[in-house]
């Protein structure tokens, strides 16, 4: 580097330097003094004035004078507490105020929605029908009618509130068969039953209910009381007499899971007792395809073939033309 750019260059140094010392030399602009502490609030032990401690009386006064006007009205802490305390609690009396205003508000668009509206009215309605109907919650395991020692149960045929759907057959009505009839199928099958062809003539035409239909539920639950494998038949070869293999269900006397009656008459007329006042009655079920499901449930019998084997019996029986 030359002699003259080295010149030049401390040349510009020194001046920069100088620049910097001057401004550094300057004074500072005094600082804003900030506002002295006049007065404390008033119930405190004393107020500071003038960088002196005197009584709060005596400071507000000289206050006062030396400005020339009222001083400011300082309320006492227990005062502005109370005014605290009352607005406080009116701030939290208009909160449950509009609180209780927006609940209403809400109560009211839920009542007055269609949806709650309707489904007021699907409540009321089944709550009619199920008050409407008695003991309609009777099942099959439920079922105290002990044959005789309960009262009969008259079935119209002609109530129009069972008319029987297409395709059905309504166990209800006149007999298709005779006593001398029920003799022959029995002794066909030489059921220890033989000879009761009057019975089930005798509470048929008493419960409203076609005998057929008695007889042929009778064939099909144990071969007219003569298979083997029927519940009803006990190690002595006597029987329970129970025609259709009604469950106990707390009757006097049962032989395993079914009642066991004193006679065939007795099986008989319970038979009848049971469709008569549980289906018919109580459930308003009147078919054989009605009947059935609830009698002999899938979860132990083929419900379709024993509705089959019932009706194809029956229809059988009335179209030999030896019923009678």
């Amino acid at each position: 580097m030359s002699s003259e750019k080295r010149r030049t260059r401390q040349t510009a140094y020194n001046e920069d330097k100088q620049v910097l010392a001057d401004m550094f030399k300057r004074p500072s602009p005094p600082l804003r003094q900030p506002p002295r502490l006049v007065e404390r609030n008033r119930g405190l032990d004393d107020v500071e004035y003038d960088g002196r401690r005197t009584q709060p009386g005596r400071a507000r006064q000289r206050i006062d004078d030396r400005q020339g006007h009222p001083g400011p009205i300082i309320a006492p802490l227990s005062k502005a507490s109370a005014e605290f305390e009352e607005i406080r609690a009116l701030h939290e009396r208009t909160l449950l105020e509009r609180h209780y205003a927006a609940s209403r508000s809400s109560l009211f668009d839920v009542l007055r929605h269609p949806g709650f509206v309707m489904l007021v009215a699907i409540v009321s309605i089944l709550l009619i029908l199920v008050t409407s109907r008695s003991d309609t919650t009777a099942t099959l395991s439920s079922y105290f009618g002990f044959g005789a020692n309960e009262p009969a149960v008259l079935i119209e045929t002609n109530a129009p509130a069972l008319a029987t759907p297409p395709g059905e057959h309504s166990v209800m009505g006149q007999p298709t068969v005779s006593a001398n009839f029920i003799d022959t199928v029995l002794a066909q099958y030489n059921s220890p039953a033989n000879g009761t062809g009057e019975i089930w003539m005798q509470f048929g035409q008493q419960y409203g209910i076609d005998p057929a239909y008695a007889l042929a539920f009778f064939i099909h639950e144990s071969s007219a009381g003569t298979n083997p494998g029927w519940a009803g038949m006990k190690p002595d070869g006597s029987t329970t007499h129970n025609v259709g293999n009604i469950i106990c269900a707390g009757y006097p006397t049962c032989f395993g899971r079914f009642r066991d009656y004193g006679s065939w008459e007795e099986g008989i007329e319970d038979w009848y007792h049971l469709i008569s006042k549980e289906y018919i009655g109580d459930r308003q079920a009147h078919t054989v395809e009605q009947i059935i499901p609830i009698y002999a449930p899938s979860i132990e019998n083929n419900v379709p073939a024993y509705v089959g084997a019932v009706t194809n019996m029956v229809n059988e029986w009335r179209s030999s033309g030896v019923s009678r």
